[in-house]
């Protein structure tokens, strides 16, 4: 089992955020990652990237919190967007809905492309 761990990078768009999640999103990290997520939605950041390529597994408590931050962010007139989940990430998403409420993408590639006011630096 991969740590946790949180890195972000940058991307051109102001108030925009792109974090990359990598480790196990379960009991033990849930509150560190619900924590991390809600802080950035407390900085003045409008659109929120999660990054999930290196994300190896998401309990429903860590899915729940996607969820909140979504809510959050599109209540003040944001967006969150999911980039690249393993298979086993993505089966948990499509399996609990989260795909319906937010959009996913393979790749940080396609979600710029498909949402052409972020660009990558």
């Amino acid at each position: 089992m991969a740590e946790f761990r949180i890195v972000t990078r940058p991307i051109e768009k102001r108030n925009t955020i792109l974090l990359e999640i990598s480790g196990w999103v379960d009991l033990a990290s849930s509150l560190l990652w619900e924590k991390t997520m809600r802080g950035y939605t407390k900085t003045g950041e409008e659109c929120m990237v999660l990054d999930l390529k290196y994300m190896e597994y998401i309990n429903t408590r860590g899915l729940g919190s996607i969820l909140v931050v979504q809510k959050y962010l599109d209540d003040h007139g944001g967006s969150l967007i999911l980039v690249g989940p393993t298979e086993r990430v993505q089966q948990s998403i499509e399996i609990t809905g989260v795909s319906r409420v937010i959009p996913t993408y393979e790749t940080l590639e396609e979600a710029l492309q498909e949402n052409s006011d972020l660009k990558q630096r």
